[in-house]
């Protein structure tokens, strides 16, 4: 015979979508990761420099501590924005 038996080609290809599922499901992690330090990264840049600009024109600074923390990581630049007008309401 100049074919595969249908058993072979069930086999490798059950294989196959074995290694995409185990690809995707060790990636989408890798992804949500790098989207919280991104947003991290971003919403302490603007804290940071809300403070510099806070200290000249005489506003209420932002501390970093856990939850501005979490708050930013989780949401990023709106985050960010959430915190201050939560600040400048309260």
């Amino acid at each position: 015979m100049f074919g595969a038996d249908l058993g072979v080609v069930m086999i490798y290809s059950a294989v196959i979508m074995l290694i995409f599922m185990l690809a995707w499901v060790l990636l989408v992690p890798f992804k949500l990761f790098n989207k919280i330090i991104i947003n991290a990264a971003l919403g302490f840049v603007c804290i940071f420099a809300y403070n510099l600009i806070a200290n000249y024109a005489k506003f209420d600074f932002i501390g970093i501590n856990e939850l501005t923390a979490l708050i930013v990581a989780a949401l990023g630049v709106p985050g960010f924005v959430a915190i201050v007008i939560i600040k400048t309401v309260i």
